[in-house]
């Protein structure tokens, strides 16, 4: 903003922008008369009211006035609610005494002053010099002249409204994903009652409200399989927010427990308490014309996997691209008949001691798919399509010891070895595909069941989604209570989902139960 320089037409000047309104207690900010050369040498311009006859002199004994320094730092203070509230392009006044005195106004700096025996003004109880005033006054006068926006450091007060807004934005998108995880429970409350809870742009109230029944049915048909879940619990983690203007996006992670119906003695005996899920979010809100954000998008990260628990999907799932796999060397051949799905008898033996004695650690299998099927560990790479990446990682940490290690051995499924990169790792690694021909028939470290319904702790669990003799998917059983298996895997990153719901949700797929 530019200032027209003031000019007065006596010894005493005038500032240009002086109103019969002023009040008398105006602040003085001293500056050199601009017409030095009609008043007394050394003459100050202060504006009207200020000071009393005699005054403009300041060499003659008077006590020494507010220090600028104060001036400054409440124009620092006061920039902020200048620069959000565009205050400064409304102001019509040409002087930069009236620019100080309505800042120091707006942060309430000021107070009525008393005048000393002199006739000069000071504020009262305002005597204190303040540590980093000059820091402060340097922001607050690169508002002044001009400087650009983004030249300008960052106010507290500007942090602080970022903030506000992230913390709000947080909270509206974890609980219109709660209100999601909610229709999966037997105590859900109504579509309708759930969508009157969220606040969203019209058309995004039309597929929140799609969503939510079909919520609704999902949760209803887990019950019936085996019982659903008794609540859920959501929490996000925010990994990044932008808000541009009336638009605000985030990214965050959601990541629900959904609590099954067992009693804490059950839960004592070996049963799951919950299972859980870990979904990548992208979010975004548009605010309304009352400055209320609205929720206006939701993408969740669901590609080459399942469809999570808390999501729905119109179709199966689809086949993983990014494996770090490929076409073999070896025409395999067919594979074996897929493992049936038919519930065995009830007094059928399946017990986790069936197992050949291999020397590998099971339960340090399974330990580590608990411990990372959400927070991936840092050691290894995370591929785009990961469930077979963390088998292989699962069965290393249980002695599962590599073969090979070449780089012309890598798209043979004979060996099985990780290395640096992707290219110095084998395709069996993190293929599904290719791992099911490295571990069932080249080491013969699994064999394949002839149902899924004797698999056990530690055991692999395969899946081909389309029947068209690619394997898409790899899962870990990490728990079993009373016959039933309970899966972990990544993409999408689950812990403990039941073989029952799973059948549920891929009556189509042909399913190969490894046992490891």
């Amino acid at each position: 903003m530019r200032f027209r320089p003031a000019t007065a037409s006596t010894a005493k000047c005038t500032p240009s922008c002086a109103s019969s309104d002023r009040p008398s207690w105006l602040l003085c900010h001293r500056r050199t008369c601009a017409r030095r050369g009609r008043g007394q040498a050394g003459q100050r311009h202060h504006p009207a009211g200020c000071c009393t006859e005699g005054d403009n002199n300041h060499g003659r004994g008077a006590q020494k006035r507010v220090p600028d320094q104060v001036s400054l730092l409440a124009l620092a203070q006061a920039a902020p609610s200048l620069i959000r509230n565009r205050t400064f392009r409304d102001l019509e006044c040409a002087s930069r005494n009236a620019m100080f005195e309505w800042a120091l106004l707006t942060c309430g700096l000021t107070r009525p002053v008393s005048r000393d025996q002199g006739g000069f003004m000071r504020i009262a109880h305002h005597r204190r010099v303040l540590v980093g005033a000059a820091a402060s006054a340097t922001a607050a006068m690169l508002v002044l002249t001009g400087t650009p926006a983004d030249a300008q450091p960052a106010s507290p007060a500007a942090a602080s409204l970022a903030n506000a807004d992230s913390t709000a934005l947080t909270q509206l998108a974890e609980g219109y994903l709660q209100q999601r995880a909610d229709m999966l429970t037997t105590t859900r409350p109504t579509a309708r009652a759930a969508t009157a809870r969220v606040r969203a742009t019209r058309s995004m109230t039309a597929q929140v409200q799609d969503d939510l029944a079909a919520l609704v049915e999902k949760g209803k048909r887990y019950k019936e399989v085996d019982g659903g879940y008794t609540k859920a619990q959501v929490d996000v983690e925010v990994t990044d927010t932008s808000v541009t203007g009336q638009s605000a996006t985030l990214q965050l992670i959601e990541r629900t427990r959904l609590h099954l119906p067992f009693t804490p003695q059950e839960v004592a005996d070996g049963a799951p308490e919950y299972e859980e899920v870990s979904v990548p979010h992208t979010v975004k809100f548009t605010q309304g014309s009352d400055g209320a954000w609205l929720l206006s998008s939701d993408k969740a990260d669901t590609k080459g996997g399942p469809t999570p628990t808390t999501q729905v999907s119109d179709v199966d799932a689809v086949d993983g691209a990014d494996d770090g796999g490929g076409k073999a060397e070896e025409d395999e051949g067919s594979k074996d008949a897929a493992s049936g799905t038919a519930p065995l008898p009830d007094n059928s033996d399946d017990s986790d001691d069936k197992r050949e004695v291999r020397g590998y650690s099971y339960g340090k299998m399974v330990a580590y798919a608990d411990k990372y099927w959400d927070h991936h560990n840092s050691a290894w790479r995370t591929y785009g399509t990961d469930c077979t990446n963390f088998i292989s990682q699962a069965m290393h940490a249980g002695g599962w010891g590599p073969k090979g290690g070449a780089i012309i051995q890598r798209p043979s499924n004979k060996y099985w070895f990780y290395g640096p990169t992707t290219w110095t790792t084998s395709y069996t690694w993190a293929a599904a595909e290719n791992w099911y021909w490295f571990a069932k028939k080249h080491s013969k470290r699994t064999k394949i069941l002839d149902n899924v319904w004797k698999m056990a702790k530690s055991d692999v669990l395969q899946a081909d989604w389309g029947r068209d003799n690619n394997i898409d998917h790899t899962m870990i059983v990490t728990k079993k209570y009373r016959g039933t298996p309970y899966l972990t895997y990544h993409t999408s990153d689950t812990h403990n989902k039941s073989l029952k719901k799973l059948l549920s949700d891929h009556p189509r797929a042909w399913w190969y139960a490894h046992r490891t």
